[in-house]
């Protein structure tokens, strides 16, 4: 138990090292963000898979879109168009009016005098928001020195915590007296990813150390009484109503928040038509039905629009193709971005955000994977560890979409398969290696003892090289060298060894010609046998066989050592068929490795007790082996013997070679 124990040890040594290198990879990449273009792949995908949100917010859409342009004419439009949908707007008892466009300086007294109108309008609602367009393509965080401005109203006032750099900007041209007509005003900033996605949006924007809101939060401000912002923790904004109510929104280092996409633009908030608001209206001033086409979700209905704009928020903006106000997010390439500003309100407002796994927790992550699929692939064949690893990926992608569908809570998976991929890698690669060096310790530890095909057989099987041993039937052979001690007392020590060495020659190359394994050399006697580690349904045949062929190559040795006057030998064999103990035998420890592959058991030792008593040029079969042999070759009866621990003689049996009787099948 102790030796196993110290073999596993020692075997999970290189895999676990391996595995904290990976780790470690994994967490730089995560620390440093490295796969985000990949996961923002991920992500978006999600988006898209999850089913669509459909919001329940008094939020509908103001479309400039294909059907006002035809009406209206081309873009720009008369800004006493935008004074009459705010008056339209204002008598249907809308809550607010948000406009996604940017109102650039005058031009002339024509437009001057529709500006007029339009800012009549504004200051008669008391609830219009305007649109900021801040240039933030300075570096973030790097204040812009401008002069004060009468934007300054529409600023927030804003503690940064120390965690926090927000973006800084530089206000374009805009018409002065329309913006001071508006209720307030944020701004319309947008960052892109390295994509040209947007997924987030700055909700302050720093400008002459003044923070201006995004226009959403702007607007979710003063609809829901909020009259502190402060920041209770590193990634967190709390905004606090008056009435007590509390808003957690998380939000990075520059205070950019990611947005929580509902789905498709057409499909999850109400949409009416520009031109739709003023037809209606004035339908209701000529004493007609003031009915209006409302598409909510998937569905258009006919409304009635005294009653349907009561306490909406209203949001205008455009949605025609034709326009430059549409960018691609995660769930459209063309994306109205009106919307987003919708989709961040309502974020805020229902407490719906885009959540991410807590680093710590994906770390834990990154560290359980690099340990388990290191298991997996140093435990399991390489085809079934690269399959198991698949279905593990499948489910972390799987799981990680259904937690994304149920709580917006999203795992960074681009990390996950990193170390998923790079372990499978690795390890196999160790795998490999290992294999590969227990092929050669099994090579380098069968080659001197038994043929090509058994060695490779325990290439295939290198169990067999564990200490143990299983019960199994050999045919068990002994060839002993007659009076070889009195001859090698006689002789040189190097004469003796050359001597045993062109024997033995014979003998070896007779015992792998018939696929014989190899036990030991004792001192002048070959011990070998059959059926083990392959199987060999005729192993006593092919035992006998072998005696005979060493038989004949011997006396053929003589004859030619004869004739040279040169020392000739005789050799006797005993051979027996019977269940013995075989497997890899002896000493395993951490200094000191001697282990063996050899079979033990009460007939090895009757084996051993026939050699004994052969005689030169005798081969002494056991009654096991002569019944295997089923009259394949001819064997005499011999005189029974006794073995000590048997009660009763053991029948034997005999086979001469001679010059005249070769002992042939």
């Amino acid at each position: 138990m102790k030796i196993k124990f110290y073999r596993f040890l020692k075997s999970s040594v290189i895999p676990a090292l391996i595995s904290v290198i990976i780790f470690s990879a994994g967490s730089i990449l995560y620390h440093n963000n490295t796969f985000d273009f990949v996961e923002w792949m991920f992500l978006d995908n999600a988006f898209k898979i999850r089913p669509q949100k459909k919001s329940n917010l008094p939020i509908v859409f103001i479309e400039i879109d294909k059907k006002s342009l035809f009406s209206l004419g081309e873009w720009p439009w008369s800004r006493d168009i935008h004074g009459k949908l705010v008056a339209d707007l204002s008598s249907l008892n809308a809550k607010s009016i948000m406009f996604d466009i940017f109102f650039a300086g005058e031009q002339n007294s024509d437009t001057a005098l529709a500006t007029f109108f339009f800012i009549q309008s504004c200051m008669l609602a008391k609830n219009v928001y305007l649109s900021i367009n801040l240039d933030i393509s300075a570096s973030p965080g790097k204040k812009i020195s401008t002069e004060p401005s009468f934007l300054d109203r529409f600023s927030y006032p804003l503690k940064l915590p120390c965690w926090a750099n927000v973006f800084s900007g530089k206000e374009l041209p805009l018409v002065e007296p329309l913006y001071k007509s508006a209720k307030s005003a944020g701004h319309i900033s947008i960052v892109e990813d390295a994509d040209g996605k947007i997924r987030r949006v700055p909700l302050f924007i720093e400008k002459n150390s003044k923070f201006y809101p995004q226009i959403a939060l702007r607007l979710f401000i003063d609809n829901y009484n909020i009259e502190k912002i402060d920041f209770p923790k590193k990634g967190y904004m709390r905004l606090t109503g008056r009435d007590g109510s509390v808003y957690l929104v998380p939000v990075d280092s520059k205070l950019q928040y990611i947005i929580n996409w509902a789905g498709p633009f057409e499909t999850t908030f109400s949409h009416c038509s520009y031109i739709d608001v003023l037809k209606a209206y004035d339908n209701h001033v000529n004493g007609k039905p003031a009915n209006i086409s409302i598409q909510q979700t998937d569905t258009v209905k006919q409304v009635d629009a005294t009653k349907f704009f009561k306490n909406k928020i209203c949001m205008v903006g455009f949605t025609s193709a034709g326009l430059v106000d549409q960018k691609p997010v995660p769930v459209d390439n063309r994306y109205p971005l009106v919307g987003l500003h919708a989709n961040l309100f309502e974020n805020i407002a229902e407490n719906n955000h885009f959540k991410e796994i807590n680093p710590d927790l994906e770390y834990l992550f990154i560290f359980i994977l690099s340990l388990l699929i290191m298991f997996i692939v140093v435990t399991m064949p390489s085809i079934h560890a690269v399959i198991l690893s698949t279905f593990i990926g499948m489910i972390l992608f799987s799981g990680n979409i259904w937690l994304f569908s149920k709580n917006s809570l999203w795992i960074e998976n681009t990390y996950l398969y990193f170390v998923i991929i790079s372990s499978l890698i690795f390890g196999i690669l160790y795998s490999m290696a290992r294999e590969r060096k227990k092929k050669k310790e099994v090579e380098q530890i069968f080659k001197r003892y038994v043929t090509r095909d058994v060695v490779d057989t325990m290439l295939k099987n290198p169990e067999l090289l564990e200490l143990g041993g299983n019960r199994k039937e050999v045919t068990v052979l002994f060839c002993d060298i007659r009076n070889f001690t009195s001859l090698a007392e006689s002789l040189p020590p190097e004469e003796v060894i050359n001597l045993l060495n062109t024997y033995f020659s014979k003998m070896i190359k007779s015992i792998f010609k018939y696929h014989g394994t190899i036990d030991k050399f004792i001192g002048d006697c070959v011990m070998a046998f059959w059926n083990s580690p392959t199987p060999q349904p005729d192993h006593a045949y092919l035992a006998v066989k072998t005696a005979i062929e060493i038989q004949k190559n011997i006396m053929t040795l003589n004859k030619s050592r004869m004739k040279n006057n040169k020392i000739t030998l005789e050799a006797g064999i005993g051979i027996n068929t019977g269940e013995v103990v075989v497997g890899n035998i002896g000493l395993l420890e951490k200094n000191f490795q001697r282990t063996e592959y050899t079979v033990i058991g009460d007939d090895v030792n009757l084996a051993a007790r026939l050699v004994d008593i052969a005689k030169a040029n005798v081969i002494l079969l056991s009654k096991k082996t002569f019944i295997q042999l089923d009259n394949k070759i001819q064997a005499e009866e011999h005189e029974p013997i006794k073995v000590k621990g048997k009660r009763n003689p053991i029948p034997i049996y005999k086979i001469t070679i001679s010059q005249n009787n070769t002992g042939q099948d």
